[in-house]
């Protein structure tokens, strides 16, 4: 049943035929909910049953539709909470109320938020500037404009000092930070201890069945983690789906894999034509098969699906968020890029360039290493960078020696 009006001066309900079943006689109205709507009749609001029959007489300023039982309704400028029979469960008080979720109703004091049991009991002493429904036994709070989680008790499980916090599903929330530019976020359980270490974006899921699909944090490869915050399936596809208790997969090149749940590869069998890259799930593996992809034979300097390779070994390895990490990801390149003077010359010259202004200020370290350890080591092969004047490679050197490596945490 749908409120409808003639000209918003007269209001009645209307089936989904348009047929009307409770007249145009009221002066306002809101849906029904729990069996009853709130109404306007001689400018007071009641509640009515889908007969149209009054169930709570027409005395209230203003009033809500019921929720778990109970209904705000407003008196003297003030709202309060009303059971079915009409009994005022709390003092009409409050400057405004939300629904009831879980036993629990945000009421506002002033600017300030706290909750409500439904005895009426005042929870906490109101602090919040936001709070939201509970919802699977946890609540958003809002304070000076960051996020937080609270309990039924009024206990801070999350102090809200976060840009983002999404709501408990299965055990876990997202909670995101912004830093550099970029949201970087880590799933908390009930307890408010972090599953994972490594950062994902928000546009990663809520956990399901599970698992969560997750997208790296400035990067949007996908894959799969599951409770304790192991990847099952690792960050490297441009999209991740889940039905049926399979993993479905699509990399860049059009290619689709399926995994289960232990993250195991589903292999269909090989159809004439078809070719199949081989895909690993622990990121050692990972790494060897993308720097497996890349050949340096004739440098790559003009050569956009070498470098393309590259850019993917190294934007997952970025993406660990360990300089450490990265840097050893840089060498094996190098070592390979080493095999001739042109590949040598383009691929320190793209790396050096590259992290010279990174998103993450911690990975200029990556510049700093190539302009000490090759750029500027008569040692490093071919004797260094060969092909920068001399007096733009002692401005080089000289910057890399004064310049101090930042921490990414």
């Amino acid at each position: 049943m749908a409120l409808a009006s003639i000209d918003e001066k007269e209001y009645g309900y209307i089936d989904k035929t348009g047929n009307v079943v409770i007249g145009f006689k009221y002066s306002d109205g809101s849906f029904f909910r729990e069996g009853w709507a709130p109404v306007n009749f001689g400018g007071k609001w009641g509640y009515i049953d889908k007969k149209g029959n009054n169930v709570l007489d027409f005395r209230h300023e203003s009033a809500k539709p019921f929720k778990e039982g109970l209904a705000s309704i407003e008196k003297n400028d003030k709202w309060g909470f009303i059971d079915k029979t009409g009994r005022e469960i709390c003092e009409i008080k409050y400057d405004a109320t939300g629904d009831f979720s879980e036993g629990f109703a945000t009421v506002k004091v002033g600017e300030k938020n706290a909750f409500i049991n439904r005895s009426g009991k005042q929870i906490i002493e109101p602090r919040y500037d936001f709070i939201g429904k509970f919802k699977n036994g946890f609540a958003r709070v809002e304070l000076d404009k960051s996020f937080g989680l609270i309990d039924k008790t009024g206990k801070e499980i999350l102090e809200p000092i976060y840009d983002d916090v999404n709501d408990f599903n299965e055990g876990f929330a997202l909670v995101c930070q912004k830093q550099y530019g970029s949201m970087r976020c880590r799933y908390v359980d009930t307890k408010g201890n972090f599953i994972n270490k490594d950062y994902y974006s928000s546009a990663s899921q809520n956990f399901d069945q599970g698992f969560a699909i997750v997208t790296y944090s400035g990067n949007p490869t996908k894959g799969v983690i599951d409770k304790s915050g192991k990847q099952i399936i690792p960050l490297i596809y441009k999209s991740v789906s889940f039905g049926s208790g399979v993993f479905t997969a699509g990399d860049d090149y059009g290619q689709v894999f399926k995994f289960d749940t232990m993250g195991n590869r589903v292999i269909k069998k090989k159809e004439p034509g078809e070719e199949f890259d081989l895909v690993f799930t622990n990121q050692d593996s990972i790494n060897d098969q993308r720097l497996s992809l890349i050949d340096f034979a004739g440098g790559y300097a003009n050569d956009n699906r070498i470098l393309e390779k590259v850019n993917q070994y190294l934007d997952f390895n970025t993406n660990q968020y360990n300089p450490g990490v990265l840097m050893s990801a840089v060498d094996k390149l190098l070592s390979k890029a080493a095999k001739n003077k042109k590949s040598y010359q383009d691929f320190i010259t793209y790396i050096f360039n590259r992290y010279l202004n990174p998103p993450l200020p911690c990975f200029q370290t990556i510049s700093i290493h190539i302009a000490l350890d090759h750029f500027c080591n008569p040692a490093a092969p071919f004797g260094g960078a060969f092909w920068v004047d001399k007096k733009e490679l002692d401005l080089i050197c000289d910057n890399a020696k004064k310049a101090k490596a930042i921490p990414c945490d």
